[in-house]
């Protein structure tokens, strides 16, 4: 690693160590928050930029880059049904395809049909006896900057 580049990168490391042992004071902890958001992104855009520089088969005195690929596919469900026959639950059985429910259309569907919904506070799964649905709220917050 060039001199200039450890010198920094070490610069970083230690201010990085120096915060996290920092007491940060409660009114402070939503600028906090937002001004190292807004360090993680600009950090996340340097390393997306050096990553896309390379060709995954460098060595440096620390680190290898590793290259891995993935696909992401989509399906023509109609398409593939009519292959098939149209035999959907023999599909599922052979975990060919799996069905992913759509809150706002199942609530018009079981309008339509004259369904209750029986929601459970809590995950459930095929055959659960006291609810159609299973619900898990989580909470999150973000910190965002005031001019937006």
């Amino acid at each position: 690693m060039h001199k200039s580049t450890e010198a920094l990168v070490t610069r970083l490391q230690e201010a990085v160590s120096d915060l996290s042992e920092w007491p940060i004071p409660e009114q402070d902890s939503v600028d906090t928050v937002g001004l190292l958001r807004a360090a993680e992104v600009r950090l996340a855009e340097l390393r997306r930029r050096l990553v896309a520089e390379m060709d995954g088969t460098e060595t440096g005195e620390l680190y290898r880059a590793v290259e891995t690929r993935s696909a992401k596919r989509s399906y023509n469900t109609n398409g593939l049904l009519a292959q098939f026959d149209g035999d959907l639950q023999d599909l599922i059985a052979f975990d060919a395809v799996r069905l992913q429910w759509q809150w706002t259309g199942l609530q018009k569907a079981a309008n339509e049909w004259d369904v209750t919904l029986a929601v459970a506070k809590h995950e459930i799964s095929d055959g659960d006896p006291d609810a159609l649905v299973g619900e898990v709220w989580t909470r999150r917050v973000d910190v965002k900057g005031l001019e937006s």
